[in-house]
Parts: C-alpha cells; structure tokens; sequence
C-alpha cells in the first residue's frame, strides 16, 4: 500500500535536524531496534483518542477475512477499511472493479471495496461492532500505493486529475454516499507520495475541506489521512488542512526518518492529532544501515513508549501481515502507558494560514528556563528560555539574568510559536552593555550554535550608551520566515570588560508583528 512513499525522504542525512537532542541519532529511537518499513499492501494502524489514556488507536485492514479474524477489536478506535478506489472514469469502484496497465505493459485488476468487503460480511461486523464497542469508528481509506502501475493510473494521479478537473464537492459527495450507504462512521484519506507536493496540496486541502462539510464531527463522523513523509511536504496548505481531520499520520516506517518528521511534522502539525507510523515486520532490514532487526513482543512495546514519551499523541502501525503479537504488544503498550517524568511538552502548533496580527512573549511563573541538556532543549512552549552564561529567573514579569561572565557574550534562546508571517521582531530589555544582537532562529543545539537561520541576515544594533539600564526597545527590521522558533538575542559589553556578578541585564518581552 505505501512502498512508494520511501522513495524520496530527505536528502542527506546531514540536512537533518534532531532538534531536542532526545535522542542521539535513529538507533537510540529504539535502543538496538532502529528500523522499520514495510513495502506490501495490506492493513496499517493508526491512532485516535482512548477511553483509558488519550492515546490514539486504529487499525487498517486489507479485506474481509482479516477484518473477521481481528481480535481485541475494543482496544481500538478506528478501524480502517483498505481501500476504495476511484476509477478512470471518475467514479468510486464501490460495486464493480477496473482494469489498470501495468509498467510492463500487462493489465491488472483493481478490485471493488465489495470484493474485498462483501456488503452482507460487512453489515454483519459493523452491526457488531456498533453494539458491543459504540465508540469504535469504522472507515473507508481512499486511494492507496500502486507499485509496478504506470503513473497515470496510479490513484494518486487519478484522484488529483479529478479534483482538479471536477472539483472537490463531487468526490466529497461520492464519499459521503458510500459512508452513508454502508453504515460507515467516516473517511481516512492514504495521500501518496508526489515528486513535487506544491501543486497537489490544496486540491486534498479542499477535499478535507468538503468532507468535513459533508461529514460532521458533530455527527459523530470521523475524517483521517496518512502522510507521506518528505521535507519539502508540510507547507500553510497541509497545515490548514488539519484544521479538518482527527487524526493525522505520517508513514514513518524506517528509524531514519525520525528527524525529518520531528523537524517538518511535529513543530508544525497539531500535536492533538499527530500519530507516528511503524511497521509490524518480525525481521526489517534498517537501509541507513544495511542491518536487519527482529521485533519482538518486548521491542514493539519498547518502540511505542519512545515514541509516546516524545510526544506524539499515537502510533501508526503498518500491519499488513498482521502479525498478532506485535498488534497485541503495541495494544498492551498503550494501554498500559503512563508518560515518563522526562516527556517533553508538545510544541503548540504554529499556524502560518492565519496568523495573529502580533506575538508577544511575556515572562511569568509559567515561563520554563531550560537547561541545555539533551533531555529537554528544544522541545518546549511559547516563553521557554534558554541562556548561555549566568543565571536567568523570572521576577515582576521580567526575566532576570544575573551572575554571568560579562568579558563573554550572554545569549538569549526566547522560544515562539504562532507568531505573524514575515513579523519583524522587537526587544523590549534594559541592560548596560555595548550592543544587542537578534537573530531568528529555526533550532538549535545543545551548545546553542546556529541550526538554520530563520531571518534573511542578523543585525547587531548599539545601545543608546554604554551603563544606560533603563527599559529600551530594540528592534531587527529583517522578516521573519517562519511562523515559529527561537529569537536570539546576544549581549555584548564594551571590549576588555571584566567578569563581575554585580551586573544584571532584564527581557521585558519580545515582540513579534
């Protein structure tokens, strides 16, 4: 079903960022069990809200025996039919299948959702499953891979081609009538991966959109997607997008793509929703490292608490075999999930689609001070803070920074989210040295250098005087390219001054509009 997502990710693995240091690389992300990725059709999991803990869960299958054989069907909360298809004359293959040509020239069928889910087999099971397990949402996915299918045929060029040229309502209606007819509790949306993802993004954008419109969560109906995963993928269109789903997943079977998805999903996608994707695969072989690692019972529970404790609201998981162990493991782990002393608090999702018309960032007994310690740089709220040299504390909505090494430049990490596009940031401080630095970061490590610049350049700005400690504003007039990250803002005191604790610098707030 998703052996095509894993042929573009990120480039070089160098261009990666691991933003909170949680983790030191891929192989720590499960300590020995650092791979995993599935490339057949067949059934996947996906997570919405619990009843026990909040965690998300919800299985895909890939027809009607495995969706009978399924076990334990009240430990979760979709149940993902696998899948509809739409035709090459626009029309959802509900009833009748459709021939397809192959890359090598030969023709293939593609099977009606009735072929694979008989209408009276179906029936049956929802029948059931409404009566014993009301809170359990059963779905048809959309789409899917189609490995070996010349590219006009592929579902993913299908759908887009009919979007584009008919619009979203009238899948949207087609998708709600089947709903509808077949007694289904909502749509799941498998969003393939493109060569270029620009073009193609508001055209599922608005058929989110329509759906939703068509299906009210007010009614009970539940929309949800699977991501691809690329670095160039989440853009203001998918961003919006989610505005309209309640779960939303991303294809993550391998270990390597942990950074790319915690560097361009997770700091930009609600954390509500957000599930990360792994592979029920006994034996997966790890590319970035030419390895194979055999999951167990022990390891899968292991991977799902990682990936809770670093904040996701869920697991994903590709099952197309369907592996009954590591199904169950993974059940068993969520259900017995308590979070960890040490799991990080989810970035608030920035919003670049409608931004705020100004961001301030205040300082209060909220506001976090963050050591630079793997175990929680980065992964933090509006307001957090780190610094470099000294001390800093919050006093009368200030933040205070004292005892520093004044012949060393004092640098100011100040955390935002939800800031306005292109906002110019201002300083509001009081301090007695030289001259004031501010720089707009995306990340930055744990020695707090430079990850990417979010600002087109920097700029250093002299203090009205050197010993002037009133309240003053600075203000770097260069545009802010993201919607979230962190203001740097470095001190500097006067060439050749020495280090005393009686200096003391002040951050009122810091503006962004």
């Amino acid at each position: 079903m998703f052996k095509s997502v894993v042929k573009k990710i990120m480039g070089a693995s160098a261009a990666l960022v691991l933003g909170a240091g949680l983790f030191a690389g891929c192989s720590a992300l499960t300590d020995g069990v650092s791979g995993f990725d599935s490339e057949a059709d067949g059934a996947r999991v996906a997570l919405r809200s619990s009843d026990s803990n909040g965690v998300y869960n919800v299985i895909y299958l890939p027809d009607m025996d495995k969706l009978e054989k399924l076990s334990n069907i009240g430990d979760y909360t979709h149940i993902c039919l696998y899948s509809v298809k739409l035709n090459k004359s626009g029309k959802l293959a509900v009833t009748s299948s459709f021939s397809v040509k192959k890359e090598d020239g030969s023709s293939t069928d593609v099977r009606a959702f009735t072929k694979r889910y008989p209408a009276d087999r179906l029936s049956k099971f929802i029948n059931k499953v409404k009566s014993n397990y009301p809170k359990v949402k059963v779905v048809a996915c959309l789409g899917g891979g189609d490995d070996e299918i010349v590219d006009s045929d592929t579902q993913k060029v299908l759908i887009y081609n009919y979007l584009k040229d008919k619009g979203a309502d009238s899948l949207a209606s087609q998708l709600a009538t089947m709903v509808k007819d077949y007694n289904l509790d909502g749509v799941d949306l498998d969003w393939e991966y493109f060569s270029s993802f620009s073009k193609y993004n508001k055209y599922y954008k608005e058929l989110a959109k329509s759906l939703r419109s068509k299906l009210p969560a007010s009614k009970g109906y539940s929309l949800s997607v699977a991501f691809p995963v690329a670095s160039d993928f989440v853009d203001s269109e998918v961003v919006e997008m989610c505005n309209y789903l309640d779960v939303v997943s991303v294809m993550s079977y391998k270990a390597k793509h942990w950074d790319t998805i915690k560097s361009y999903y997770q700091k930009k996608l609600p954390a509500s929703k957000l599930t990360y994707g792994i592979s029920y695969e006994k034996k997966n072989k790890d590319d970035s490292k030419n390895t194979t690692i055999a999951f167990d019972e022990s390891t899968t529970k292991k991977l799902v608490n990682k990936i809770l404790d670093a904040g996701y609201k869920g697991i994903m998981a590709w099952d197309y075999k369907g592996d009954a162990t590591l199904r169950n493991a993974t059940c068993s782990a969520i259900k017995n999930y308590k979070a960890s002393s040490s799991t990080p608090t989810p970035t608030p999702t920035p919003d670049p689609v409608n931004p705020g018309s100004a961001l301030t960032v205040k300082f209060s007994s909220s506001t976090k001070i963050l050591s630079k310690s793997a175990s929680n740089f980065g992964n933090s709220t509006t307001g957090s803070v780190i610094v470099s040299n000294g001390t800093a504390k919050v006093e009368n909505g200030r933040l205070k920074l004292t005892e520093f090494d004044a012949s060393k430049p004092i640098d100011v990490y100040v955390r935002f989210t939800d800031a306005p596009a292109n906002g110019k940031v201002k300083v509001n401080t009081a301090s007695s040295t030289r001259s004031i630095k501010i720089t707009g970061l995306d990340e930055v490590d744990t020695e707090g250098d430079t990850r990417k610049s979010l600002f087109s350049s920097s700029k250093t700005l002299n203090t009205p005087q050197d010993g002037y400690d009133s309240s003053y504003t600075v203000s770097a007039d260069v545009s802010l390219k993201k919607t979230y990250g962190w203001v740097h803002i470095q001190y500097k005191y006067a060439s050749g001054k020495s280090a005393s604790s009686s200096h003391t610098l002040y951050v009122d707030n810091v503006k962004i509009q």
